[in-house]
């Protein structure tokens, strides 16, 4: 358990960096607009995160890929053998 907590924290870890750059080139272009280079850039950033967000989301809530969704995660109370 702790391994599969592990990898959804780097991984959240890597989101949050990656939106926070995101963040950053979205509030330095806004002032240069009329560049078209920083434009093209903008409009490459937006659709990048866009893409990842929606990538960081299936793969973190994804049924396919778990026998246990994060909702019904397995845990030992679940798993345990009922009391005879």
């Amino acid at each position: 358990m702790e391994s599969f907590s592990a990898v959804f924290s780097v991984q959240e870890r890597h989101f949050n960096y990656a939106n926070l750059y995101y963040q950053t080139i979205d509030t330095i272009t806004s002032k240069s607009e009329k560049n078209s280079a920083i434009m093209k850039e903008k409009s490459r950033v937006i659709q990048t995160k866009s893409n990842e967000v929606s990538n960081f989301a299936k793969q973190k809530f994804s049924v396919s890929e778990s026998k246990f969704p994060l909702k019904t995660m397995a845990t030992t109370e679940n798993l345990a053998p009922a009391p005879a």
